[in-house]
């Protein structure tokens, strides 16, 4: 019958005796395993190849990440003439560092006249039908981290918009009073942004505003995590 001649795994000569775990590091290199020398996750995207050789809980020329939380929000501006004319306006996403307020990535694109818009805005100071955004352009430090490039935006966000100095939604029967009411149509008006009860999102009024109104998600606030 045929030898065989492979060697047994408990005898294998190819790494040092010292090494008791065979994972080809001896204990004279600062052996461990390799689960223990990946300290940081995302190390080699972050470091290359950096990994914890010695053991002592960091990973070499790898400094732990840095990380901040972002709040991503809804940006809009308008600009009409008193006669209710529409001259511009714009859309787009910014996200905000949490910890001290600063813009982090932005992105914001151009909304053309394209008629009138659907009848019945409530309590609206002017309505309009706009398109979807286009020729948006982004600016910031951590855009890659979001994904946002230039033409992020293009295309889409296709709605009427009114405004209202004075908006009465109506809770349950009971009139409640937004000022500086964005609405929005899409098979019916709704608030989008607003000022009440310290959301104090618009700024201006009917001829020029500007709001930064949070995205909201499940009824929660959005954030996301960042390397800085």
């Amino acid at each position: 019958a045929p030898v065989d001649t492979a060697t047994p795994p408990d005898t294998d000569t190819s790494v040092p005796a010292t090494d008791d775990d065979r994972d080809g590091y001896s204990e004279d290199d600062g052996d461990c395993d390799d689960a223990d020398r990946r300290v940081n996750p995302g190390a080699a995207e972050r470091c290359g190849n950096a990994v914890d050789e010695n053991c002592d809980g960091v990973a070499e020329d790898c400094p732990e990440p840095d990380t901040g939380v972002m709040q991503f929000m809804f940006i809009a501006d308008m600009t009409v003439c008193e006669d209710s004319t529409y001259v511009q306006g714009h859309f787009g996403y910014e996200f905000l560092s949490v910890r001290d307020g600063s813009s982090l990535c932005a992105v914001m694109g151009e909304l053309e006249y394209e008629g009138a818009a659907p009848r019945g805005c409530p309590d609206c100071d002017w309505s309009f039908d706009l398109s979807a955004i286009q020729n948006s352009a982004a600016g910031g430090t951590y855009c890659d981290q979001v994904g946002i490039a230039d033409g992020y935006l293009d295309g889409y966000i296709d709605y009427s918009w009114g405004f209202a100095e004075t908006y009465y939604y109506d809770y349950g029967g009971t009139p409640i009073p937004f000022e500086n009411t964005v609405l929005l149509y899409t098979d019916y008006w709704f608030p989008f942004s607003f000022n009440y009860g310290g959301r104090d999102w618009v700024e201006g009024d009917s001829y020029y505003w500007a709001s930064t109104r949070p995205v909201i998600s499940g009824g929660e606030y959005v954030y996301y995590y960042y390397y800085r």
